[in-house]
């Protein structure tokens, strides 16, 4: 399912929906949030901008922003505050899909479902894992604050990793996966 930003909001109907159907239907086990750098969603809730519906939708990630301007203001190149703040937002709607009642109501079962935190990068084809990986609600409720050291921890530009190897947690997106039952998935 694809929305402005990765943002997950707990009464959208359509995520929450999608998300039932894909864990206790299709046993799905692992699902993931793909963000994108340069993402015009979380650029646009950084500017404040918005208005109306699109101001409700981005509110998680402006408010995330301006409670901690000063750190992400600590970065002085607006590209890589920018990209910085897509790699928390995903974290952010990792953190926010272990909160849904499917998720929580699947581990209380002991199902097995996997939640993954990647980006994408246009610019070198790159999908970086950025983790955190979340596997059970003990996993979830011990995570560390999504801000403060994690903004200011330095991770390679999108432009640095086209210069070098790629390291574990990157590789390229080919094709589609399959879930548990064999069917395709992507």
């Amino acid at each position: 399912r694809r929305n402005i930003a990765n943002v997950i909001h707990t009464g959208d109907m359509n995520i929450l929906s999608v998300l039932t159907f894909a864990i206790d239907h299709l046993k799905v086990e692992h699902v993931i949030v793909c963000g994108h750098y340069g993402c015009g969603g979380v650029r646009h809730a950084l500017a404040g901008g918005a208005d109306g519906l699109l101001a409700s939708w981005l509110q998680p990630i402006a408010m995330l922003h301006r409670r901690h301007r000063a750190t992400f203001d600590a970065i002085a190149d607006e590209p890589a505050r920018i990209d910085r703040m897509c790699e928390i937002n995903v974290e952010m709607q990792v953190r926010r899909l272990a909160a849904t009642p499917t998720v929580e109501h699947a581990w209380a079962r002991g199902r097995a479902v996997h939640l993954h935190g990647w980006v994408y990068g246009i610019q070198d084809g790159l999908l970086r894992d950025l983790g955190p990986h979340l596997s059970s609600i003990a996993e979830r409720d011990a995570l560390a604050p999504v801000v403060g050291w994690r903004c200011r921890r330095s991770r390679s530009a999108p432009s640095d990793a086209r210069r070098s190897r790629p390291s574990a947690g990157s590789r390229r997106v080919r094709g589609f996966g399959r879930n548990r039952d064999g069917r395709r998935i992507g």
